[in-house]
């Protein structure tokens, strides 16, 4: 499931990558502008949820990991 999600991470933020590079370009008409401006909102959302799912799964282990108490069983 990471994979899929990390995947999907990499694959929105090419085409968020590209949308800005063509906006930046100047060589949208303002309808093409328009709907590119779209796709890339939707696609930041998409982005923002991904990595809100990454960063919960992050504090989820952070959380396992101290009430296992390893942390103390660490030598430094």
């Amino acid at each position: 499931m990471a994979d899929k999600r990390s995947g999907q991470f990499e694959e929105a933020m090419k085409q968020l990558e590209e949308i800005v590079a063509k906006l930046d370009s100047g060589d949208a008409n303002l309808d093409e502008a328009v709907e590119l401006f779209k796709k890339g909102l939707a696609l930041s959302k998409k982005c923002e949820t991904l990595l809100k799912a990454a960063q919960d799964q992050i504090d989820s282990a952070m959380d396992q990991d101290k009430s296992a108490g390893t942390n103390e069983d660490l030598p430094f």
